[in-house]
């Protein structure tokens, strides 16, 4: 009696794990998505070459930004946390330089991260969903 019971407990188990969409099995593992929305330019030093890194995918740049909002759109998957990083490519024999380095959560909703510097200020604009 009690094989007859367990393979029922089984079986109520593995429908409900074939009945959920991806989206909530992303849910349930604690996956998340990083969307980089757009960059806002309020001071731009000229002679920046700007890029965004998200866990060392790159979602925008290199690009040499001027004031105003740059639309971007770029995701990319992760679990619990990230990393987003700004930098100004360096050419020559110079390395890069990071603007910015922040850790990124997977707290669902829009955000935005403030960097700044002699010369530049961006805003970032994120969504994690």
């Amino acid at each position: 009696m009690s094989n007859i019971t367990s393979t029922s407990a089984i079986l109520a188990q593995e429908q409900l794990f074939t009945e959920l969409t991806p989206e909530e099995g992303s849910d349930i593992q604690g996956g998340a998505k990083f969307e980089l929305i757009g960059i806002d330019v309020e001071k731009a030093a000229s002679q920046y070459n700007l890029y965004i890194n998200f866990n060392s995918k790159r979602l925008f740049g290199v690009k040499t930004v001027y004031r105003g909002y740059y639309e971007v759109g770029t995701s990319e998957d992760f679990d619990v946390a990230g990393r987003l990083m700004v930098w100004d490519k360096d050419y020559g024999w110079h390395k890069d330089d990071v603007l910015a380095s922040q850790a990124i959560f997977n707290t669902p909703g829009e955000h935005h991260l403030d960097v700044q510097g002699d010369g530049y200020k961006y805003r970032l604009d994120y969504r994690i969903t």
